[in-house]
């Protein structure tokens, strides 16, 4: 998703004051509509009060704190909370950005992206398009950005070990191959020599 925006904001002259308009009503509408969404979600999640299941949730990466045990009320409303929170501060800085050094471009990124990043997203799913099943898998999973670095780098080292071994097999067996042509070729001098002093020998005669 994110090449086609691309493509498409490269395209557009954020200088011209008419496509700055624009930009600034989708942003400010997709950010409306979200906050919208999330205290409609709000609402949806404390009238289902659902009480009865529990959630494990486990603790914050680098936390010393144990897991949790949570209804699946508290879990989800404090996942609203959570998505506001992102959603308000998100705001607040491309906003400030946009105010104080006129950046264009985070605006419509943020604009354009907010609807699927709001279709993806679990919570939206259950409570807003009442879909049911493996959705419906608490907690939900989130993204660690770290640890798809660290996975990422881990890829790649084991690559590169696996490549090591492999070129060093393939230069020795080079080196063998030109050894043995080395000791071939060597042979064939030597018995080519033999061959002419037999010659020698008998013209002599």
């Amino acid at each position: 998703m994110m090449l086609p925006l691309l493509y498409l904001m490269n395209k557009l002259d954020f200088t011209d004051p008419n496509i700055v308009f624009y930009v600034r009503i989708l942003f400010v509408t997709m950010q409306a509509i979200g906050l919208l969404v999330w205290l409609y979600t709000y609402s949806t999640v404390q009238r289902k009060n659902n009480t009865a299941q529990k959630v494990r949730v486990p603790p914050p990466p680098f936390s010393n704190r144990e897991g949790e045990e949570l209804t699946v009320l508290d879990y989800d409303l404090s996942q609203v909370k959570q998505q506001l929170q992102q959603l308000l501060t998100g705001c607040a800085i491309i906003g400030v950005l946009h105010y104080n050094w006129n950046f264009v471009q985070p605006l419509f990124i943020q604009g354009a992206m907010f609807p699927f990043q709001l279709y993806k997203n679990p919570l939206f799913k259950i409570h807003i398009l009442g879909e049911t099943g493996e959705v419906e898998q608490r907690p939900f999973k989130q993204e660690n950005m770290l640890q798809n670095l660290l996975q990422g780098q881990q890829t790649e080292n084991n690559n590169e070990n696996n490549t090591q071994p492999q070129e060093v097999e393939e230069k020795e067996e080079n080196d063998e191959k030109e050894e043995k042509e080395e000791k071939e070729e060597k042979e064939e001098k030597e018995e080519k020599v033999k061959k002419d002093k037999k010659k020698e020998k008998k013209k002599e005669k």
